[in-house]
């Protein structure tokens, strides 16, 4: 049968047979798809690159839509060029993502142009009803393959009962098509999830998630949410006097402040990821972004706090993104993409103040896995527990450092022995 995912108690998990279903985590990167231009990266390169070097589960593929053709943006064909080759079929790409062995594919339309952020979304405004063109389409072209996931807008703007009810409305329109693919749905404030920036703790009051996630959940199956980590929602302090190692540690506890939050929902519980990181957007725009209080060093400190804390508390994530335009770190290589990457024995020699990061997150030690078998094909609510790996402590991106440092003296000493 084809490969299915069910989202159980805040969890996704994916079957190839309908019996055994296995924790499905999130793992992945955000790809410039469609608008971006030349976007540095080759597709018959990159997408092995991502599956087979870095290791990835899921590619977030990023749809600016002012770059479809067709009145209401759901047309096959787009605009988009990416080194050598020309792709104009949405379908095509997506399929050399499957064949090339990626588990999950996430498309993700950007309105508002080449910024694609920031769009209001209330029942029924003109947003809402392009977005439901866009997936009743969609829907109806990949309802029989549930690798392919729906994100149904990048970074909404205003949340409360606005949001919820339009998510609501644009829900509707792909179920009735007969699709069950997960949907997934980035939260208010450019997915930051909070409307009281700049505080030193979550402020759970304020968060989205917190308060309407569950609602959602109740009324449609195969929902999981996703959270933008920049400095405008998660950054843990204005005061740009901190020292590196007390920012980072000061956002981990934020995140983990978040996280647990988000845990803690019950009846339902709800599943979330990542959905973007980044290191250039910790800082706030002001001051502190013209000053000298900020600089580089501090922006990637609190991005490795983001990710520390997603590491503890075993939480996927999906960073921004795989390729570099002009050279702002906004991908793993200066004036690449991943697929350019230089391996010295598995070690990477080339990567900027990202990649690191972004290399340390993905080959995290392998989490303690979830499965449960339903002989009839049906789901129980409360899911058999079982190991897949020997269960591990939290870890940081330091001490990932030095376990890979250790394995490399270790790897010395026996070629030494062999000599």
């Amino acid at each position: 049968m084809p490969v299915e995912f069910v989202v159980r108690d805040g969890k996704v998990y994916k079957t190839t047979d309908g019996k055994t279903y296995t924790e499905h985590i999130p793992m992945g990167v955000n790809v410039r798809a469609s608008g971006y231009g030349s976007a540095l990266w080759q597709p018959d390169r990159d997408i092995s690159s991502m599956v087979k070097t870095w290791g990835y589960n899921t590619a977030r593929l990023s749809l600016i839509s002012d770059s479809y053709s067709g009145a209401q943006g759901h047309n096959d064909k787009f605009e988009w060029t990416g080194g050598a080759t020309n792709l104009r079929d949405l379908k095509e790409l997506v399929k050399r993502f499957l064949d090339a062995g990626m588990e999950a594919v996430q498309l993700c339309p950007r309105l508002n142009g080449s910024n694609g952020a920031g769009v209001d979304l209330s029942p029924g405004n003109a947003a809402v009803k392009k977005l439901k063109a866009f997936w009743k389409h969609w829907a109806n072209v990949y309802k029989n393959d549930q690798r392919v996931w729906f994100n149904i807008v990048n970074e909404p703007k205003a949340g409360g009962t606005a949001l919820r009810d339009a998510y609501k409305e644009i829900i509707k329109e792909i179920r009735d098509t007969g699709a069950k693919n997960v949907i997934v749905l980035d939260s208010m404030n450019w997915g930051q999830d909070q409307s009281s920036p700049g505080e030193p703790t979550f402020p759970t009051k304020s968060s989205w998630i917190c308060n309407y996630a569950q609602d959602i959940v109740k009324s449609y199956d195969n929902v999981v949410f996703a959270l933008h980590f920049y400095g405008s929602g998660w950054r843990p302090t204005n005061d740009g006097k901190k020292s590196v190692e007390e920012l980072r540690s000061m956002t981990k506890k934020k995140v983990l402040e978040g996280l647990n939050a988000y845990l803690a929902l019950d009846n339902p519980k709800v599943s979330f990821h990542v959905g973007e990181y980044n290191v250039n957007d910790m800082e706030n725009t002001g001051a502190e972004k013209s000053g000298d209080d900020f600089n580089q060093e501090k922006e990637a400190a609190m991005t490795a706090g983001i990710v520390d804390a997603c590491i503890e508390k075993q939480i996927g994530t999906i960073p921004w993104s795989w390729s570099n335009l002009g050279g702002d770190d906004s991908g793993p290589i200066n004036s690449g993409s991943g697929g350019d990457i230089k391996l010295d024995k598995d070690k990477p020699t080339n990567l900027n103040r990202l990649g690191k990061i972004m290399w340390a997150d993905v080959k995290r030690p392998q989490p303690k896995l979830h499965t449960f078998t339903s002989p009839g094909g049906e789901i129980p609510i409360t899911p058999e527990v079982k190991s897949t790996s020997i269960p591990i402590a939290p870890v940081t991106l330091d001490s990932l450092i030095t376990r890979v440092l250790d394995l490399e003296q270790r790897v010395a000493n026996l070629e030494s022995k062999a000599k």
